[in-house]
């Protein structure tokens, strides 16, 4: 599908065939289960998911003029946060909302 072009999206809605609040987790399983690269697991986790909830020119990317909702991870590469299954909470540095921090680690 995304090979065709297709916006693939990836969330985590928490319903109860789907028992998961992780997204780090929703990743690891697109990319073992559905052949996703990291790359497309994390566009489709972020950009993706916002062009799926109508909201693609405002959320979902890091860029002048967009809400700034997201987390700083301290990890070496980002492609390991989906190997930290059920872990990722420790390497969260910083949430920020709307462009203030709202957590910080230290």
């Amino acid at each position: 599908m995304i090979k065709s072009g297709v916006c693939v999206a990836l969330g985590s809605d928490f319903n109860p065939n789907a028992y998961c609040y992780s997204m780090p987790t929703i990743m690891n399983l697109a990319s073992v289960n559905f052949g996703m690269s990291m790359p497309e697991a994390l566009v489709a986790a972020t950009l993706h998911a916002a062009h799926s909830l109508g909201r693609g020119k405002t959320h979902g990317a890091i860029s002048e003029g967009r809400v700034a909702d997201l987390i700083v991870l301290n990890t070496k590469k980002w492609e390991h946060i989906i190997y930290r299954l059920s872990a990722h909470q420790s390497i969260i540095e910083k949430v920020i909302k709307f462009g203030k921090v709202v957590y910080s680690r230290k």
